[in-house]
């Protein structure tokens, strides 16, 4: 009856373990769009596309004054979608937590105000 009971708490014991160190992981790892999005949000951006993409859901992009990956997430805007307008060789600007990013088109000229929040308040 002993080796039953031990052999019980025993695999109780590596469940517990298990779901504490699943749960640690869990916790930091949803912390990426928030990084991705403070980053984007801190950084004063002024540089051509050299790159479009897409991460966590959202929408990213490259300028040729940095090594970093943009990642944010625009409003949903009938003239002003990001997805929509932006391309390689597109000009971007976006000043230090400014709730606006300028993209002003290579070919005509044109410039668009494009609105994004935190993918956290939403």
């Amino acid at each position: 009856m002993k080796k039953k009971n031990s052999g019980i708490f025993i695999g109780f014991g590596v469940a517990v373990f298990f779901y504490y160190l699943y749960s640690f992981f869990d916790k930091n790892g949803n912390r990426q769009p928030e990084n991705d999005f403070n980053n984007f949000n801190s950084s004063n951006i002024k540089g051509v596309i050299v790159d479009i993409g897409e991460a966590h859901h959202m929408n990213g992009f490259k300028v040729n004054t940095s090594a970093a990956e943009f990642i944010f997430h625009p409003k949903i805007q009938s003239e002003n979608d990001f997805d929509a307008l932006a391309r390689i060789d597109d000009s971007i600007i976006k000043p230090a937590f400014s709730d606006t990013l300028i993209l002003k088109k290579s070919q005509t000229g044109k410039v668009y105000k494009i609105l994004f929040f935190s993918p956290l308040k939403n």
